[in-house]
This record gives C-alpha cells, structure tokens and sequence, in this order.
C-alpha cells in the first residue's frame, strides 16, 4: 500500500494491542510486540470497552492467555475468562438452533443458506468460540417467506416487527430482510432474501448469489449450504459499508475470508464491476491491509492503488474508527454515499434510497394501511431528521 495510515492516526496503544491480539494466528514478531505493549501502562478498562464494543473480547483474551497471560493483570484476566467462556456457551446453543432450523427448513424443501454467525466462526475462525455474533443470518427466496414464516411461527419465533398482512407484499418487496425474536431461548434471527443493505443499488441484485458456486460443507454430521469464498467475501463488503465499518470485529472477517480460502480474484472483481460495487470491495480491502496486513496478489494490491481516491476514503473511515471525538453527522453520511461508488450515478442513486426508502423503523413507529403505503416514503426523511435531532 502506498501509505501506513496507521502509523500516521497515531492510535492509542490499547487500539493497537486489541489489533494485534485480533487475529486467529500468531508468529514470534506480534508476539513480541503484544508483550512488549503489555509491559507499559495500559488503560485496562478503556481496553475492554473497546474489546466489548468492536466484538473482539474473545480473541483478546485467548491471545493474552496464551501470549502474556502473568503481565496482565488478575482481575482483568478473570473478567476476559469469564466473557470468552460465556460467549462459548451461547455460541453452542445458537449453533444447535441453527442446525436445528436449516434441518425443518430442508425437510419443508425450503433451501436456506446460513452465513455470518457460527458457520463463519467455524468455516474461517477455526473455532466456535472465537468469533462473537448476536443472531443467526439465513438467506432463502423471497417466495418462501410465508412458508418460513409460518415455519417459525410454530418454533415461537415471531417478527419484530408487527403489521398488517395487508401490506405484507408491500414490506417484502421493499424490504431485505425480517428479524425474529424467539423469547424464551433470547435467539434473534434474521431471515433474508437480499443481501445488499438499505444504502446500497446493486444491480441484478435478485442474481446476486452464484448458485452454481454454492460450498456443501459438513458441521455436526449436518450438510450445510454455504456462499462460494467470493460471494462471501463480496456480501461482507457490502455488509461492512451498510454499516459504515462500525466494528473492527466485520473488517476482521473480511481478512480471515482472505488468509483462510483460495480467493478467484478475477472472478471476484468482474462480479464487483458489474454489480457497481468494485470501490467498496477495494477499500474493504485496503482497510483490512492497513489493520492486519494480510497478504494479497501483487496484481490485487496494484488495482487497488490505482483506484482513485482510495486512500482519503480510508482515512476517513479509519478516523470515524479511531477518534472517538468524531461523529458522523448526517451531511458526513450523504458525503460519503456519493463517494462509495465508481459511478457517481450510483451514489446519488444510494443517496436517494437511503434517504427515502422505509426501513423497519419507519414499519415499526408507524401503522399505515395499504392504500396508504406510499407515505411510509415520506415519512422516512422526517424519521432520518429525527435520529440526527434536527428537530
């Protein structure tokens, strides 16, 4: 990469000892430099909170334990044990509930396709417990939404979101994906039939998925339907600048996709330039590169020098990580829509949906019947002004 922006932001040592404990491997030279910042004065509970936020306590701990375990501390040892133990636990019972789910999903002849969530702490962390995660994702067809829904409904799980079935089409097809709470068992799921979130045009977005690319891969004596290495890696992207690389720990899963599978680069970067997406996997890329220095094809790492202001939109976004006074603002956000695109065409057109179309928040605060679905569009901006206390 041209520059170590890193180096350059000057991040406080506890930033810098969290990314360093941040990975799955580790060679002699981390190490050495894990314990060399351990042995200076480090702010132990800004760490964890920053652990806790960025969803990294897991690996933290199990580096330090296994790195530098008598220079830290008892208490904040205790504390880290005790958080990587618990989060171990509750990711078993997500995954039997997964693998409970996808087999009366497949008996229902239902094909659903989980991702994230404990197929990725398994499939590219090499273990359950190393990877937090708050809910299941499973991708299915829009046209099986009723019948998974109903599906659910007989497991107690139900929507968050309660409307009319009404205007249930409506919702669908303006909508990526419904969220369900199951309440005895605290196990949020999301079923989703589109993959890009509600800030981004993708074209053929309906195409999105390479079904003749799909993995089968054995967990528990169960077969499960995973995304090609590509796709996944592309569908985090998208994930990540959805969510404006709000946590360390999905720029973390981008570069695990990257060290752990033989990624079809070629492939990957014409399905990303005919989806319009091909600037934000390439500053997904270069953040990634930046953070963990993960190692790339020569021929990748020259595309990604060569897009155009790259390295100013990486600095933005490693700031907006890094400098805890800044907070984007909503001019910040619309800024930024317009640049996350190769065609400026697209990044108005983001601009405009995230500006105008419904979320589950607008379904949520406000009943409206089917004749007068079309409000929902307008009452979105006033929802938008709202968040950012215009008023």
């Amino acid at each position: 990469m041209r520059h170590n922006q890193i180096k350059e932001l000057k991040i406080k040592k506890e930033d810098e000892l969290l990314l360093l404990c941040a990975r799955t491997q580790m060679n002699k030279e981390i190490e050495d430099e894990i314990k060399s910042l351990v042995q200076h004065e480090i702010d132990w509970n800004y760490l964890l909170e920053r652990s806790f936020e960025h969803r990294l306590t897991p690996l933290l701990y199990y580096q330090l334990n296994n790195v530098c375990p008598d220079y830290v501390p008892q208490n904040e040892m205790e504390r880290l044990k005790t958080y990587f133990h618990e989060n171990a636990r509750k990711n078993l019972l997500y995954m039997g509930e997964l693998l409970n789910i996808l087999e009366l999903f497949e008996s229902k002849g239902i094909t659903a396709i989980p991702y994230k969530g404990p197929v990725l702490a398994i499939q590219t962390y090499g273990n359950l417990a190393f990877r937090e995660f708050d809910d299941l994702d499973i991708f299915i067809e829009q046209n099986d939404f009723l019948k998974v829904k109903k599906i659910l409904a007989n497991l107690d799980y139900f929507p968050s979101m309660q409307n009319e079935t009404s205007i249930e089409k409506e919702i669908l097809e303006s909508q990526r994906e419904c969220k369900f709470l199951n309440q005895s068992k605290k196990i949020n799921l999301e079923i989703k039939w589109k993959f890009a979130g509600m800030l981004l045009n993708v074209p053929n977005e309906d195409k999105f998925l390479d079904k003749n690319s799909l993995k089968f891969t054995i967990i528990n004596g169960k077969t499960i339907i995973e995304p090609s290495p590509e796709d996944m890696l592309l569908i985090l992207c998208l994930h990540n600048a959805g969510h404006r690389w709000n946590r360390l720990l999905w720029i973390l899963d981008v570069a695990q996709i990257i060290q752990n599978y033989e990624i079809e680069w070629s492939k990957l970067i014409l399905k990303s330039n005919n989806r319009v997406l091909r600037k934000i996997l390439f500053l997904n890329i270069y953040i990634v590169q930046e953070l963990f220095k993960v190692e790339l094809p020569r021929e990748i790492l020259n595309a990604i020098n060569s897009e155009v202001r790259l390295e100013n939109l990486a600095l933005i976004i490693l700031n907006k990580i890094f400098r805890n006074n800044i907070k984007f603002g909503l001019i910040d956000e619309a800024m930024l829509s317009l640049k996350l695109r190769e065609k400026i065409s697209y990044g108005v057109k983001d601009l405009i949906k995230g500006l105008f179309k419904p979320t589950t928040n607008e379904f949520s605060n406000l009943s409206l019947s089917k004749r007068l679905f079309f409000l929902y569009y307008l009452y979105r901006p006033i929802s938008i002004l709202k968040k950012y206390k215009f008023f």
